[in-house]
């Protein structure tokens, strides 16, 4: 149950992100819009050190690229990438 409140509270604060940045701002009298991609990796077993650990956010970052932008996906202990996109 630990690990899925840990996912829970990423896939939040990774949605949330999203679409905070995604909110359209003004620079000197412009409005300019961005997105953003995220990629995360969970491995509740700490079997993994802090460069793997980031070679798999990465690795999810580049798959969410890939498939489009503005969304997030997981690394998890079973290696499966899981997201969802934010409207």
């Amino acid at each position: 149950r630990g690990d899925e409140r840990i996912i829970e509270r990423a896939e939040m604060t990774a949605a949330r992100l999203i679409q905070r940045l995604g909110e359209p701002f003004l620079i000197r009298g412009h409005v300019v819009g961005i997105g953003a991609s995220v990629g995360v990796a969970v491995d509740s077993a700490r079997s993994a050190g802090l460069e793997d650990m980031l070679k798999r956010a990465d690795t999810m970052l580049y798959k969410v690229k890939s498939s489009g932008k503005n969304n997030f996906m997981f690394w998890t202990e079973n290696g499966a990438g899981t997201g969802s996109r934010v409207q």
